[in-house]
């Protein structure tokens, strides 16, 4: 073994390291360090220096803290309802089939949602000049929460005893929409309102 060594840190810390060798004769070793402060002649004790630290912690959360409180407090801006935006481009010779779509299956899907009280509002718009690889359809439904895990597996049982379709039969369904249109985007947008 090799002879202990005192290495500074701060000027009253001080680490004690060992480095052993391997049994295998390698050079490779392990570093055990200890750092314990001194006060004078003294070594204090590891409960005082962990009291020590979480007030020092402790300080350092509250200043940080209460500035950020007074921050929030001055944004000009507080959070409002989420948009869910489906972007949907239409193939050439399907927008009557999934504009009939629209106004039948789908509109009847957020009118129950409505009455359930999930959704706040739903609405179909149009891109007036829709670039290449741009939707031609946006479909958006506005909802003032987003459901939970065991709430959104409630909301899917309510709506399937609603519909009364198996979920085999509505994914063939939504794959036959697929000779009309193609999913281009989805986004979900949370509206950001002015506090004054």
């Amino acid at each position: 073994m090799s002879p202990l060594l005192r290495i500074p840190l701060f000027p009253q810390v001080f680490a004690t390291a060992q480095i052993a060798k391997k049994a295998s004769g390698g050079e490779r070793g392990k570093v055990i360090l200890w750092a314990l402060p001194k006060v004078g002649k003294k070594e204090m004790p590891m409960k005082r220096i962990v009291a020590k630290c979480l007030l020092v912690l402790t300080l350092c959360a509250a200043t940080v803290a209460i500035p950020m409180r007074a921050m929030a407090d001055d944004w000009p801006m507080v959070q409002g309802d989420f948009w869910d935006v489906t972007g949907v481009h239409l193939k050439d010779g399907g927008a009557l089939t999934y504009a009939t779509f629209l106004a039948t299956d789908w509109k009847a899907d957020q009118e129950f949602a409505k009455s359930k009280g999930w959704i706040k509002a739903y609405m179909v718009l149009s891109n007036a000049y829709p670039r290449k690889g741009e939707p031609d359809l946006y479909l958006v439904t506005i909802t003032e929460r987003l459901a939970s895990g065991p709430e959104g597996e409630k909301r899917n049982e309510e709506y399937m005893a609603w519909r009364k379709k198996s979920s085999a039969q509505m994914q063939k369904e939504s794959g036959n929409r697929l000779e009309v249109r193609e999913i281009l985007s989805s986004s979900l947008l949370q509206e950001l309102k002015f506090r004054k």
